[in-house]
Formats: structure tokens, sequence, C-alpha cells
């Protein structure tokens, strides 16, 4: 059973999350947190083996949060679920120490995938934001490209 912190702003987001990995047995939410804040407080108190983390929050973001965290307890894997697919965010988490990232279009199988790859300790990153990360870091004087699929692999 993986244990999780489930950190996201949004209480509707948290309860539809949390009841799809309820339902997959696999994972028990441990706890919720809607501000890094929060998620800060309950690190202190509670034995989780991941944190799924919104990146969007007001306050601390998830990218300070998970920074954090992790200063907090090195080693723990951090799992990104996020919107954003494009852009700084999804580079700037991994930069962070994040694990995987998740986009928020995920079906609930990959959600799954990600959590049980990042709990085993290894990174995950779903096609699209992998997409975008490799796009964001190719050479500025480079013809910006999709990488193909093969390269994502």
């Amino acid at each position: 059973m993986i244990r999780v912190l489930l950190v996201d702003d949004q209480r509707l987001i948290r309860a539809c999350v949390a009841s799809t990995l309820a339902r997959s047995g696999e994972v028990r939410v441990v706890a919720e947190a809607e501000t890094g804040e929060q998620a800060r407080l309950l690190m202190r108190q509670l034995g989780v083996d991941v944190v799924l983390m919104d990146l969007s929050m007001p306050g601390m973001g998830g990218v300070e949060t998970t920074r954090r965290l992790i200063a907090q307890r090195p080693g723990l894997r951090v799992l990104g679920l996020s919107q954003h697919v494009d852009g700084v965010l999804p580079a700037r988490f991994i930069e962070a120490g994040g694990a995987g990232y998740v986009s928020k279009q995920a079906s609930t199988e990959e959600m799954l995938l990600a959590l049980r790859r990042v709990h085993a300790g290894h990174r995950y990153l779903s096609a699209d934001v992998a997409a975008g990360i490799a796009v964001r870091r190719s050479d500025a004087g480079q013809t910006r490209r999709r990488p193909t699929r093969r390269e994502l692999e």
C-alpha cells in the first residue's frame, strides 16, 4: 500500500483524486493539505511514501513546497500533478527535486502508474510534460520541434 499526502488548494480536486486513489486498492491517502505550509506541518507528523503535489497554489506554490519538503526530509518522493505541461513550471519542479510529474489530463491508470514508479524510486513524466520540458531545454538557436515518440522513450 502506497501512503500518500495529497496537496491541492481545491477541495473538489482533492476529494476526486482521493476517491479515485482509494478505489485502486493500491494507494491510501493518509492526509490532505490545501497549502504548502499545511503540507510542511503534516510531514512532521506523518509517515508517507509519496507526496502528490499540485503546483499552482496561492502562497507557497508547489515548487517551493517541494524544495522545502525535500530539505526537511531528504529522499522524499514528490509527484507533481498539474494542469501546466508546457513552460517553465514543470522544469522548475523537477529541478526542485520532484521525482515525477503527471498532467491533470492524465488517465487514472497513468496516475497510478506514476505513483507506482515514483514509489519504487524511479522517475516518471507524462508524455505531454516530457515533450514540454524537452522543447524548453532545446538550444534557443535551433528550430523548436516536439520530440518524436522514440526520443521521449
